[in-house]
């Protein structure tokens, strides 16, 4: 029985957490989200992929799960920073936010590129 209701409630937590994001996202000031998408969150996140890549290993397996773990890893880190470090981090919690989404945006779509180009055997 409890078994169960863990299963159910494992599977409900995805969507109670973007609902809980989504919430976060509308509740704070639109032009201060804008603005902060046109800061230097793409570069970092590009760069951070690139990284995440090269220093991957010989094979493309792992070359392409790194370079996908360091760019959510960034996410993690940063929201940690601003938790400890900020009294006030409205404005610091809004760049985490955009770089969540951003994140999640680039790997989807480089997720898509890997799929259209799988990687041959790997010996």
């Amino acid at each position: 029985m409890v078994g169960k209701i863990l299963k159910q409630a494992k599977k409900l937590l995805p969507f109670i957490g973007i609902i809980i994001f989504f919430y976060i996202i509308f509740s704070l000031d639109v032009e201060k989200i804008i603005a902060a998408f046109l800061k230097l969150d793409p570069i970092l996140i590009i760069f951070a992929l690139i990284v995440g890549y090269l220093l991957g290993g010989p094979k493309k397996s792992t070359k392409r799960t790194m370079a996908l773990s360091t760019i959510a890893r960034n996410a993690a880190v940063a929201s940690m920073v601003v938790i400890s470090n900020f009294p006030t981090y409205d404005q610091a919690l809004i760049m985490v936010l955009v770089f969540s989404i951003l994140y999640v945006i680039i790997g989807i779509l480089v997720g898509i590129l890997w799929k259209r180009h799988p990687i041959d055997k790997e010996t």
